[in-house]
């Protein structure tokens, strides 16, 4: 499996993020450093988006849990 589409997404993740933080962009490039191999910074950015997800997005919460798992 060609990682290239990870990297562009991890390259756009980090662009957004020096403007501003929002939970589904910190899992979107966790998710993106898991599969990289940058375990412990997708651990981090992880537990941003856990932390930031407002409590009413339960799907949300349980889609990154569930993520963070695999």
């Amino acid at each position: 499996m060609s990682n290239s589409r990870f990297v562009e997404a991890f390259d756009l993740c980090k662009q957004v993020l020096a403007v501003f933080q929002d939970y589904r962009i910190l899992g979107t490039i966790a998710r993106a450093e898991a599969v990289l191999g940058f375990v412990q910074e997708a651990v981090t950015h992880y537990q941003q988006a856990l932390d930031f997800c407002p409590e009413e997005e339960l799907i949300r919460k349980a889609a990154t849990l569930t993520t963070w798992q695999e």
